[in-house]
């Protein structure tokens, strides 16, 4: 802040008690902003135009929908899981060790048709968006599920990596990382997204029975191997 002199109008520093142009007394309630140097409002300029691209590349990369990568299963794969599912509850009741290697792409049509029938089976409360498709990726170290959604005519997508293991007779899977469309997240946002996908899997009930009744789950290059404890 400097003092502007109300005679002459000239600008002094704070600390003067005389207008140096005209050496009137100055009134130091005449406060005025000091004007900027040039360099001072070129640094403000990058500044500000550094915030505007890093908000704009940070919305851009949340908006940037991920392409999904997994087998795309058909009728014949959907039909195929449901077999094995039915496989696995008859071994469940009857308390016998069965195992089945299912397939990617019989996964992924399961799904489809899952979302088919009842859209809302998937839904995510935390979300509130219409999921239109569930794609899985599994390697021999872990496995991609990825959640193509809408929200209104935005499209985005929540990418979830992990790894599956049996505890205490329970599935459950190591979250290793966490996308919202091509930006990864940090761990607060990772376990918000996480929890919410959770979610929509925790509804399928029937699914989360024969996972939690697994003795082994082996992933492999497009498929996973699985097994139930028995008795």
């Amino acid at each position: 802040m400097k003092v502007k002199c109300s005679r002459c109008g000239a600008i002094n520093e704070l600390s003067r008690m005389f207008c140096t142009q005209c050496a009137s007394k100055l009134d130091l309630t005449q406060l005025v902003e000091a004007e900027r140097s040039g360099a001072a409002r070129l640094f403000s300029g990058l500044f500000r135009l550094l915030l505007t691209v890093l908000v704009l590349g940070t919305v851009g990369l949340l908006l940037w929908p991920v392409e999904p990568t997994g087998a795309v299963g058909s009728a014949a794969d959907a039909r195929a899981m449901v077999e094995s599912l039915q496989y696995f509850q008859q071994a469940i009741h009857s308390r016998t060790i069965v195992d089945r290697v299912v397939s990617e792409a019989q996964v992924n049509g399961y799904l489809a048709e899952v979302l088919r029938q009842n859209r809302k089976a998937l839904r995510s409360e935390g979300f509130r968006l219409g999921v239109r498709e569930i794609n899985l990726v599994f390697t021999r170290e872990d496995f991609t599920a990825l959640v193509l959604a809408n929200w209104g005519p935005i499209s985005l997508s929540y990418e979830i990596k992990g790894v599956p293991y049996l505890k205490n007779k329970r599935f459950e899977v190591v979250v290793q990382k966490v996308r919202w469309g091509h930006l990864p997240l940090p761990d607060p946002a990772a376990a918000w997204v996480s929890s919410r996908v959770a979610g929509m899997f925790l509804r399928m009930e029937k699914e989360l029975a024969i996972l939690n009744s697994l003795g082994r789950c082996d992933l492999g290059n497009g498929r996973v191997y699985v097994a139930t404890r028995g008795s």
